[in-house]
């Protein structure tokens, strides 16, 4: 074996340890924590495009009760949803300019959702991903529950929530069923 072969044979070996050691790590989940009233949840933060205080809005005659109004995002009409609201919280907050809206975009859809907190961003280990097939189907909003360091989250289905026609009067949203585990006593 010449030398050339002998420092070449190393390189060769490298890309199978780094595929080796790149199959061992545990991937994370990029999440933003928001307040929904007494709930904590989790969005995806692939889809938070922004998160700002709430600017002026147009209401919608005859829209659904969730249906905060429209913005002016940029010369763009985007629908602003009372995310508490939505998911079926009984009390209205009143807004102030104080108040946070985290602006989702799945790179075809922008809305925008009010919450009641942003908590902040945080890492979430697949490890930590619990209950998928507990909030599988249409009849819930929740990808899955999250145990974080700060506790458990409820994990949002964002891309789904998303493709819901929000301004059409009549338009309701889906039941927030929670497993029997998670089910308030």
């Amino acid at each position: 074996m010449t030398n050339k072969q002998a420092t070449k044979q190393p390189d060769d070996a490298t890309p199978e340890r780094e595929t080796d050691a790149a199959a061992t790590t545990v991937p994370e989940l990029q999440v933003l924590r928001i307040g929904v009233q007494d709930m904590q949840c989790a969005i995806d933060l692939d889809l938070v495009e922004r998160v700002f205080p709430l600017m002026e809005l147009r209401q919608v005659p005859g829209g659904p009760h969730y249906l905060a109004g429209l913005m002016n995002y940029h010369g763009e009409s985007l629908a602003v949803v009372d995310l508490s609201l939505w998911l079926g919280k009984t009390e209205a907050k009143a807004y102030n300019i104080d108040t946070p809206v985290v602006l989702c975009n799945d790179g075809q859809l922008r809305v925008g959702f009010v919450v009641n907190q942003v908590m902040g961003s945080q890492e979430a280990a697949t490890g930590t991903v619990q209950m998928q097939d507990a909030f599988d189907g249409d009849e819930t909003p929740f990808l899955a529950s999250l145990d974080t360091v700060a506790g458990m989250v409820l994990l949002l289905d964002m891309r789904r929530i998303m493709k819901l026609n929000f301004i059409a009067p009549g338009s309701s949203p889906p039941a927030t069923k929670l497993p029997p585990s998670q089910a308030p006593a």
